[in-house]
C-alpha cells in the first residue's frame, strides 16, 4: 500500500468531482473502518473535488491475490437487460442470461471468432452477439419469424442482418455453430430430421453448441462430433439439454 500511494503521489493525479469506492471481492475484503482509512489516504493523494453523492469519476481500489489494484472504476451499465422485453418473442424463445453465456461460451472472448446461428428465431443469440461485438451471423426458415428477429435487432439499433434462408444450403464455414434444435410439440421436428441439422453443423463449423429438448448422445456421436461438455437447465418439468461439441 505504501508503494502504491507513492507512485499515486508521483503521478500527482488530478479529477473533479471524484469519488474513491472500495471494491469489495470475495477474496480479499477487509473491514469497513479500515476501508474508510484507506479511501482517505488515497483521497489526499488527489488534487480535486470530492463528490460523495454525485461523482462524474468513480476510482477504484481493491486487494487481489496479495496485491493492491487501482483504477478507473468503469461500472457495467446492464443495458442487455433492456432485451428481455423485444417487440417480438415466443413462448419457447430462451432467455437473455442463457444466450450471453452460448455467445461467450462460443467465442472465448475472441472478437474474430466466426459464429452462426442458422436456426436463430426471434434473433435472441443474435442480439447479444452483436450487442458484445461478435462476428455472429444468423438464419431462420421461417419468413415471418426472420423478419421478426430483424425487427428486434433495429429496435436495438443492431444491423437487422438476419437471412430467411435453410441451414442446409450454407456453404460458409465458422468457428462455432450455436444450433437451437426446432422442439417436439412446437415444430414436430422429427429425429431423422434433428440428426440431419447436426451433420449440418458438422459441415459448417469446427465446434457447435446444441440446445434439445431430449439426450441425444447417441445421435451426436453418430455424427462425428465429441462431447466436449454437457449440462441440463431445468425450469419445473422443463428441460434444456445444452451440448457442447467438436
Amino acid at each position: 500500500m505504501e508503494e502504491l500511494l507513492q507512485e499515486l503521489e508521483s503521478k500527482e493525479l488530478m479529477f473533479e468531482n471524484y469519488k474513491v469506492e472500495y471494491i469489495r471481492l470475495e477474496s480479499g475484503n477487509i473491514l469497513y473502518s479500515e476501508r474508510l482509512i484507506l479511501i482517505k489516504k488515497i483521497a489526499e493523494k488527489i488534487t480535486g473535488k470530492f463528490s460523495l453523492t454525485k461523482p462524474e469519476i468513480v476510482l477504484g481500489i481493491t486487494f487481489y491475490e496479495n496485491e493492491w489494484i487501482f483504477g478507473i472504476n468503469n461500472k457495467n451499465n446492464f443495458l442487455w437487460n433492456s432485451h428481455h422485453t423485444k417487440p417480438y418473442s415466443y413462448s419457447n424463445s430462451f432467455g437473455v442470461k442463457l444466450a450471453k453465456t452460448l455467445v461467450n461460451i462460443a467465442t472465448f472472448g475472441d472478437s474474430n471468432s466466426k459464429i452462426i446461428d442458422p436456426c436463430c428465431g426471434i434473433g435472441t443469440t443474435i442480439v447479444e452477439g452483436l450487442s458484445m461485438n461478435y462476428n455472429i451471423s444468423g438464419q431462420e426458415i421461417n419468413s415471418l419469424i426472420a423478419e421478426n428477429a430483424n425487427k428486434n435487432l433495429i429496435h436495438y439499433n443492431l444491423p437487422p442482418i438476419v437471412l430467411n434462408k435453410d441451414m442446409h444450403l450454407i456453404t460458409n464455414f465458422y468457428d462455432t455453430s450455436i444450433i437451437d434444435l426446432p422442439y417436439g410439440i412446437f415444430s414436430h421436428t422429427s429425429l431423422t430430421e434433428q440428426k440431419k441439422m447436426i451433420e449440418t453443423g458438422k459441415k459448417i463449423s469446427s465446434k457447435m453448441i446444441l440446445i434439445t429438448f431430449e439426450p441425444l448422445e447417441k445421435i451426436i456421436e453418430e455424427c462425428d462430433f465429441k462431447i466436449i461438455d454437457f449440462c441440463t437447465l431445468k425450469k419445473g418439468n422443463f428441460k434444456r439439454h445444452i451440448y457442447i461439441c467438436e
